[in-house]
């Protein structure tokens, strides 16, 4: 039996399924993934020919379906057209949207915050985007570093910067890096380190364990971004299981490293995050 939905949704992604028509994904707050079809949207004249912009804020009117919905009407509310003249900022956001393509559920009815969060870090992008040249690109990082680290927190991932996961008594910062455990999902204090000799983990220096456990209060402006970015990258990718794309644009803007080239390893000791 079919049903209408109306929700507000970001689109996170899109492909062509037909000559005239697409297949988009969005996130909504009362429903999280949303997969539909905008039949012959790619046709000049199409009422929905803009439904299907990534990043795009809109209101919904959807025809349920088995496999696709099916989009009757939009309404757009905001397109983020300054976000979209910046690269850094650009670069931020596709990384935030695939992230939470990545970690979003579909009939999801406790999506709101996760929503929330993504939304309330595009209008904070925009803003910088719009802002001082010579602060964009720190300023870019510090957002996408503290919108990354909410999203794992409100999908049950979020890892422990700065305390020992295995202990629970918080770092000294007394050391020059600490290694960090994926598969535990924290930093290990150097005790633990030498005791916890089994899985994976990878050394992580004082200042970005510093910088991330406390994003929102961290001077992005003098932070390694290079060594922040390819911490964040090696976590998620162990995490979700396979690399995000959009990390391969920001890294390219960044020159931060990524594990292949470091020699990162998800399966083996290794000191590259340094």
């Amino acid at each position: 039996m079919t049903a209408v939905i109306i929700t507000e949704a970001i689109c996170l992604r899109g492909y062509d399924f037909s000559e005239s028509s697409r297949a988009l994904h969005f996130y909504s707050p009362q429903r999280g993934l949303i997969r539909a079809a905008a039949k012959g949207m790619r046709g000049a004249k199409s009422a929905l020919s803009g439904v299907g912009e990534k990043l795009a804020i809109s209101h919904l009117q959807l025809r349920t379906g088995a496999s696709l919905h099916t989009i009757l009407q939009y309404q757009s509310v905001e397109a983020f057209p300054f976000l979209r003249s910046d690269l850094m900022a650009l670069a931020c956001a596709s990384l935030l949207a695939e992230t939470t393509h990545r970690l979003g559920g579909e009939d999801d009815v406790d999506a709101e915050p996760t929503y929330m969060a993504l939304r309330g870090a595009l209008y904070r992008l925009q803003a910088v985007a719009v802002g001082a040249p010579q602060t964009r690109e720190g300023e870019a990082i510090g957002v996408l570093a503290q919108s990354l680290l909410h999203l794992l927190s409100l999908s049950g991932y979020a890892p422990a910067l700065d305390y020992c996961v295995v202990s629970g008594e918080p770092l000294d910062w007394q050391a020059s890096f600490y290694a960090f455990s994926p598969e535990l999902g924290g930093v290990l204090s150097p005790d633990a380190a030498r005791r916890e000799t089994g899985g994976s983990r990878v050394n992580v220096s004082t200042a970005t364990l510093r910088a991330l456990s406390a994003p929102e209060r961290a001077d992005w402006q003098r932070v390694d971004a290079t060594r922040a970015l390819g911490f964040l990258r090696y976590y998620l990718t162990y995490r979700l299981e396979r690399p995000l794309r959009a990390f391969t644009f920001l890294l390219s803007l960044t020159s931060a490293p990524t594990p292949a080239s470091t020699g990162a390893s998800l399966t083996r000791p290794s000191p590259a995050l340094e």
